[in-house]
């Protein structure tokens, strides 16, 4: 199968069919946890067509692959780019939650505070509005800014977070 989409994307004779061959490449990739593939694929269709309304999704799934592959700073560099080139793009909150995410595990926490405080100043109201807040906490508190932690976990706790962040928030601040 994939030769057969190999073929269509060398064609390029139709731009629409090439991108969807290149897409359903990589998600064939993923289906078989080839995540350094499917990376590479989802770049690669962010790199032939820049302006194109897909590139924002691919570089957001070659993050999201990245991660599964065990690169993390791949991820963030894909996300950073999708951040640059689509800053408007539907992905590009949630590319800014993934991103604080990975700078929270690797315990870059001023990262991780930057991406969140971006987050929320351009996107207020994202459907992760409460576990950001929460994550925000967490970066804050490890910066070793506790005021700033402590605002972060009680606006989590009041904008509804889910059963597990709520109590591990009410953790934090006994």
């Amino acid at each position: 199968r994939a030769s057969e989409f190999a073929r269509l994307v060398a064609a390029r004779d139709d731009v629409k069919l090439a991108q969807n061959a290149l897409h359903r490449l990589a998600w064939l990739y993923e289906r078989t946890a080839d995540w350094p593939s499917a990376a590479q694929t989802y770049r690669k269709l962010a790199q032939q067509w820049p302006d194109a309304p897909v590139a924002a999704q691919a570089l957001y799934f070659a993050g999201a692959a990245e991660v599964s592959a065990g690169r993390p700073d791949q991820a963030r560099a894909d996300w950073t780019e999708l951040l640059v080139r689509h800053p408007d793009s539907p992905y590009a909150g949630e590319a800014l939650y993934a991103r604080a995410t990975v700078e929270l595990r690797k315990q870059d926490f001023r990262a991780a505070n930057r991406s969140l405080d971006e987050l929320m100043r351009r996107f207020p109201g994202t459907a992760r509005k409460a576990e950001a807040l929460y994550w925000w906490g967490v970066a804050a508190n490890g910066c070793g800014d506790l005021p700033e932690a402590e605002k972060h976990f009680r606006a989590a706790l009041a904008a509804g977070l889910t059963a597990e962040f709520d109590r591990e928030a009410r953790l934090e601040l006994a």
